[in-house]
């Protein structure tokens, strides 16, 4: 029996589909970081063999890289993003609707993969540089892509499928999160082209490309335990911290009628504070639901409680001005001293698009009429720095830490701790939980600074700067956490360099793309062009 053209195609794209499903596997809490330097290989191999097949005409061949890599990407995001149709808040349409939204998401998402794989067949195809080379930074750059603007949404890169494993991560001092994808990526190119170079009858060949690729990871491996050998937790450090996690459910968090809940709970818990015995405590994203600056008595309730405790608090709440034009609302940290002082306010910077805000208003106006039950916050412009005896510290607000340059410009600009502080209650006992901490996590590397992290359910932490977890909490268990700090800062590479990994990808895919268009005989491969 003859197959048909359109079933042959789509039997062709199960393998890049399941490649992309196992790498979305290395993101879950199963402990399968190793995989991540194999999970992608199935899906390369696929977009070489596509490359090699010359007889192919060149944009036969686009299309075909187009299915394969759109086929890897929705199995990438379906298992990394899974936990979006369990999203659970009252504000949410019910998971029935959820359900296409989640594949609206995905189809989004997997366009960037897509165009990961047009651009390196299309490299592959029309110049002189090998699959292996082309591959990881046009992957960092598609990544980037899917990061920025309005949209930009940098969860997941394959670069944080390493932020389980301590001594691999130890590697982002020097590279940051865009160089460990480098390094994942590069892995899986190699391995991609081991099993083409066996599939051509050099099998020496394909064994030392395998051998090379395991070497450099053992050896990346055991520089970075060394590096953790080298410097072992403080001893004895001279601060520390209380992370207060009230608890409180998605259902109760923003109906008035259960604002007293959110306070009690705080309150129960700062009690537990040793008086004198903490430098600063630490309360979740809008920990407390009240417009403090407009419901003074529920601020005089709150200055009380810190008062109690003897140490300055750092915590959220929504914000609100007026402007000549109108009232806009903040999703905002503040700092309060003892003595009832408010010692500085930093508003989020970066919204969460369609949760806190709809995109494109500055260029479509009339989007600010349109409610899609979101909020409509407004972004702050300013990177706060704080101080307290002991501690100087920034502030990100819930999906900011995946974003490693904001948390970069808070350490540059002084801050030898960061604090994070978010409201996870949301994503219910799903993996984005564990998710959201380990990447957060990430940035004490790259930047040589300890993480206090206060999360409404969970999961809250203390993480020193190699990226070591002091302590942290259960989800959905009330919590309060008393936890040494070591708030002293280590240089690192990334920290006083920047993203250079970053830059370097975005340069070597422009000259690779231009390359690959420019219609002279001398880029093609083997001299000539691809019709």
């Amino acid at each position: 029996m003859i197959e048909s053209p359109r079933r042959g195609r789509a039997r062709g794209l199960v393998l890049p589909l399941l490649s992309g499903a196992l790498l979305g596997a290395t993101f879950q809490p199963w402990g399968l970081a190793f995989f991540a330097f194999a999970a992608m290989a199935p899906f390369l191999v696929a977009l070489h063999r596509i490359a090699e097949a010359r007889e192919r005409p060149i944009g036969a061949a686009l299309r075909a890289a187009y299915r394969t890599g759109y086929a890897a990407g929705a199995g990438y995001f379906v298992l990394l993003g899974h936990w979006f149709v369990l999203l659970d808040a009252p504000q949410l349409p019910h998971r029935v609707v959820m359900l296409p939204l989640f594949a609206l998401l995905v189809a989004y998402l997997a366009l960037y993969p897509a165009l990961f794989a047009v651009l390196v067949v299309l490299g592959a195809r029309r110049t002189r540089i090998p699959f292996a080379f082309l591959a990881p930074p046009l992957w960092v750059a598609t990544e980037w892509l899917r990061g920025s603007g309005p949209l930009g949404f940098p969860w997941g890169n394959v670069g944080y499928a390493l932020a389980a494993s301590g001594p691999l991560l130890q590697s982002a001092a020097w590279v940051g999160v865009n160089g460990l994808t480098l390094i994942v990526v590069g892995a899986n190119a190699a391995l991609a082209a081991a099993v083409t170079l066996r599939s051509r009858g050099r099998a020496r060949a394909a064994a030392a490309a395998v051998v090379a690729t395991a070497a450099i990871v053992v050896a990346l491996h055991a520089a970075g335990a060394a590096r953790l050998r080298a410097h072992p937790p403080a001893a004895d450090p001279p601060t520390r911290v209380a992370i207060v996690q009230p608890n409180i459910p998605s259902s109760i968090k923003w109906d008035w009628e259960f604002k007293d809940r959110s306070v009690d709970a705080i309150a129960r818990l700062l009690r537990r504070v040793p008086p004198g015995g903490v430098a600063l405590s630490v309360w979740p994203e809008t920990a407390i639901p009240a417009y403090l600056h407009d419901e003074r008595g529920y601020f005089k309730i709150v200055k009380t409680l810190i008062a109690g405790t003897g140490a300055p608090a750092l915590f959220g709440f929504p914000d609100t001005e007026v402007t000549p034009d109108e009232r806009v609302y903040y999703n905002a940290a503040i700092l309060v001293l003892p003595d009832g002082t408010e010692a500085g306010e930093y508003k989020k910077v970066r919204l969460v698009p369609f949760g806190e805000a709809l995109p494109f208003q500055s260029i479509f106006p009339a989007l600010r009429h349109v409610d899609f039950g979101e909020a409509d916050f407004t972004p702050g412009t300013e990177y706060t720095q704080f101080e307290v005896p002991g501690i100087r510290f920034g502030v990100s607000i819930c999906f900011e830490a995946i974003f490693p340059e904001m948390t970069r410009r808070l350490v540059n600009g002084g801050a030898d701790v960061v604090v994070n502080i978010t409201n996870d209650a949301w994503y219910g006992r799903s993996s984005s939980a564990w998710q959201h901490a380990r990447m957060s996590v990430v940035r004490t590397v790259e930047d040589g600074v300890s993480l206090v992290r206060a999360a409404n359910t969970g999961i809250s932490l203390v993480a020193d700067p190699y990226g070591r977890i002091v302590a942290e909490s259960e989800l959905f268990v009330e919590t309060l956490l008393v936890v040494p700090l070591d708030p002293r800062r280590v240089q690192t590479f990334y920290a006083r360099h920047g993203d250079w990994s970053l830059k370097l990808s975005l340069a070597l895919s422009f000259l690779a793309v231009a390359g690959a268009l420019a219609p002279i005989p001398f880029v093609a491969r083997r001299g000539r062009r691809d019709s």
